[in-house]
């Protein structure tokens, strides 16, 4: 067989390939890449954290004014007690006893008081017909007021056994629960001895020492969050007052109360409480968005522009990073819309498709 030169067989060779291909076959052009968006937002920065402790506006340690023994106590911790319910009971014959004794002084003082001013009235008679000498009646004119001082004694003695007899009992000044009980029967107590805690009904107080720059900011009726450091759903608070004296200069009480009136506390518990914020809300995009620059709070985000469906690169600067978001200071606008996933693969001018969900999953 006869051999082609190798001259010839070339550009045979190339027409055959070429005449191989159909238009169709030919590449086309690189399809969009699909972008995920998210637009500039305002974003208010979290107020300060500060300790708060729970109290009762009313809180009352009863005990009885005299040492006697204890006969009866008629509650327990936990019990709702009405203004003036008798909650203990102390021995009483002592008291009842001093009580008829300066009863009994009191009726002879009295007596003797009606005989010092019939005889001031008789010896002032005398000294009038000249029977009886200027002296004597002054006599007993000083006998009457010893009489009358002696009543006054005897009167002040009554009473003082009265009250020692009605502080036998021990009753509720207001309403409220029994919080802490350490009376037993038959033991004695001592004078001021506290023997039950009774705590008002009512919603708690949250008392914070707050630093008095930042009590100078706060509105009447401030708005606050309690969360209880043993975990739990946060609580509402709203601002019932300002002392108006500074501690050391550094700090103010602020005394918060519970909205929800349903909430009970312990008394003495601690609680976390965000105060509000103290600044302005900032313009802020998810974390994603941002290309962090070699210099500190700079970087760079692609903004897309609708009208001509590219996105730009935008130089930005950022005030820091809470969370998920990044508080914009310089570069953006509210409601520019930024790309949040695969900025790192675009380049200025490209053209992008927005990603839409499309299916019920894809928007949960």
């Amino acid at each position: 067989m006869p051999s082609v030169p190798l001259t010839t067989a070339l550009p045979l060779l190339l027409l055959i390939l070429l005449g191989g291909c159909s238009p169709d076959e030919r590449p086309g052009p690189e399809p969009l890449r699909t972008v995920k968006l998210a637009p500039v937002s305002p974003l208010q920065p979290p107020g300060p954290l500060l300790s708060g402790r729970v109290r009762q506006p009313r809180t009352a340690l009863l005990s009885f004014e005299n040492p006697a023994r204890v006969l009866q106590v008629r509650v327990e911790v936990g019990d709702r007690v009405a203004a003036g319910q008798v909650l203990a009971e102390q021995e009483a014959e002592p008291a009842r006893l001093r009580l008829e004794q300066a009863e009994a002084r009191l009726r002879g003082a009295r007596v003797e008081l009606d005989q010092r001013r019939a005889a001031q009235r008789r010896a002032r008679r005398l000294l009038a017909e000249g029977n009886l000498a200027t002296a004597d009646v002054e006599v007993a004119a000083a006998a009457l007021g010893a009489a009358e001082a002696q009543q006054r004694a005897a009167l002040a003695e009554q009473a003082l056994a009265r009250r020692t007899l009605a502080q036998s009992r021990l009753l509720a000044p207001f309403a409220g629960e029994i919080v802490a009980r350490a009376a037993d029967p038959l033991r004695l107590s001592n004078a001021g001895e506290p023997l039950l805690t009774l705590q008002a009904s009512g919603p708690s107080q949250v008392v914070v020492q707050i630093p008095t720059a930042l009590a100078r900011t706060l509105p009447p009726s401030a708005a606050a969050q309690a969360f209880p450091t043993a975990g739990g759903e946060p609580l509402t608070l709203h601002l019932l007052g300002l002392s108006p004296k500074a501690d050391l200069g550094l700090t103010q009480e602020a005394v918060f109360v519970l909205d929800d009136l349903g909430t009970a506390l312990p008394n003495g518990s601690l609680l976390d409480v965000r105060l509000p914020p103290s600044t302005a809300a900032r313009l802020a995009i998810p974390l994603g968005a941002l290309l962090p620059d070699q210099q500190a709070n700079r970087g760079k985000v692609y903004v897309y522009q609708a009208s001509s469906g590219q996105v730009q690169a935008r130089a930005v600067t950022f005030a820091a990073i809470q969370g998920d978001r990044v508080l914009i200071d310089s570069g953006l606008a509210l409601d520019e819309q930024v790309v949040v996933a695969g900025a790192a693969f675009l380049r200025a001018g490209e053209h992008v498709l927005p990603y839409r969900p499309g299916t019920v999953l894809d928007q949960e």
